[in-house]
């Protein structure tokens, strides 16, 4: 059995959270965590602009270092109208980031992935 590599991304305006499980051929796993954050600004423009560079950074590091297996990208989850268009800008530039890279990308409703992961779709984050 090969290595697999899969990785993990909530993405938020304060930055992207991304941990990537590494698994090697007998089952056994490392557990990798990054966080990913622009400097604090008024401007949420310019916050978007840097998470981009930041991870198109990171994708570039990941495609040269042998890619990853999966890109596990929680979906947004809306809260209020003021973060709707923010959060969705940021999601974009993660999907893109990850096309442009060619790392297969799938999205996940936070419900999924917290049902599957704590058996509660409507668990609460710590």
């Amino acid at each position: 059995m090969s290595p697999k590599c899969i990785t993990g991304i909530d993405s938020a305006l304060k930055g992207l959270a991304i941990v990537t499980l590494v698994l090697d051929g007998a089952g056994a796993g490392n557990i990798e965590y990054e966080w990913l954050e622009p400097a604090k600004t008024g401007d949420q423009f310019k916050r978007i602009q840097t998470i981009q560079t930041l991870f198109e950074k990171w994708c570039r590091d990941i495609a040269t270092f042998g890619g990853v297996d999966a890109v596990f990208l929680e979906a947004p989850a809306f809260g209020t109208r003021n973060t709707i268009i923010p959060l969705v800008s940021v999601y974009a530039v993660v999907r893109l980031a990850c096309m442009k890279y060619e790392l297969p990308c799938f999205s996940v409703s936070p419900n999924s992935w917290k049902k599957a992961i704590v058996g509660n779709g409507n668990a609460k984050k710590p």
